[in-house]
């Protein structure tokens, strides 16, 4: 009776070690078609998706659909991805300075109390045509573009509704091209005639702003719509050394002035 024991035994092995063989097929086969492409996608992922879908729905025609998914599948056409688009912080900046200076500025509002706040009547002052100008310099083929003298435009219609600048009169000076960027240059009288600047014992004493060389102030901004820097009154030293060099603007207005004779001050 021992015998059929071994039998038995030797049977339980063999049945072991084939649903051992038979399990490691399966995890092969299952871990090939997990695989998956360049774009992510596997076998496995798009069989389960469909074979999902026909026990969910039971249709009687669930060949046909099996077949349908997959033809659906390799005829797919995947349009490639938009290129991306670097976009510098300047060329943002511009952007969004565009983008306010011919919209309709928002009126602030009361952290407290939610609602809008009265905005701050605009300064009055006094200003050119600058549109008019435009057309007839234009028909001269002289000047910047009609489109580009609108943004001048709001700008100085910006610049003198300050009521922070005390802005008297304004008129567009010009644009002043340089190697890295450039300059718009407004002209303006101020209401208030700026303080009388202390100089050394011996120097030439400077025109207070409102005065003389200092009869106007100027203010420069970058790109229409950026920010204005308001220029510092000349000095006798900054216009003696002015006369005597010829420079190529750089558009910053900190840089460095290397010229002979050595011009006293940035750009």
């Amino acid at each position: 009776w021992t015998r059929p024991a071994r039998h038995t035994a030797g049977a339980r092995v063999r049945g072991s070690l084939a649903m051992a063989a038979t399990d490691e097929a399966y995890q092969n086969a299952v871990a090939f078609l997990q695989k998956t492409n360049p774009d992510g996608e596997s076998v496995y992922e798009q069989l389960a998706s469909v074979v999902g879908k026909i026990l969910a729905t039971k249709p009687t025609d669930a060949v046909d659909i099996l077949e349908t998914a997959i033809m659906a599948k390799k005829t797919k056409f995947t349009p490639p991805a938009p290129p991306a688009v670097h976009v510098t912080p300047r060329n943002l900046a511009v952007a969004v300075s565009t983008k306010e200076l011919f919209s309709t500025p928002r009126p602030a509002v009361n952290l407290e109390t939610g609602e809008p706040e009265q905005p701050t009547p605009p300064n009055d002052y006094e200003t050119e045509n600058v549109l008019a100008d435009a057309s007839m310099y234009e028909a001269l083929g002289m000047g910047l573009p009609k489109k580009e003298m609108y943004g001048v435009m709001l700008c100085m219609k910006k610049l003198g509704e300050n009521p922070d600048h005390g802005v008297a009169t304004a008129r567009f000076f010009g644009k002043i091209l340089g190697t890295n960027s450039d300059y718009y240059v407004f002209e303006t009288t101020l209401t208030v005639a700026g303080e009388e600047i202390l100089v050394p014992d011996g120097d030439v004493p400077v025109e207070v702003s409102g005065t003389g060389a200092n009869t106007y102030t100027y203010w420069v901004c970058s790109y229409v719509g950026g920010p204005f820097t308001k220029l510092n009154d000349c000095t006798p030293a900054t216009i003696q050394a002015s006369r005597l060099i010829k420079k190529f603007c750089t558009g910053s207005l900190v840089a460095d002035v290397s010229s002979y004779p050595p011009f006293p001050g940035k750009e």
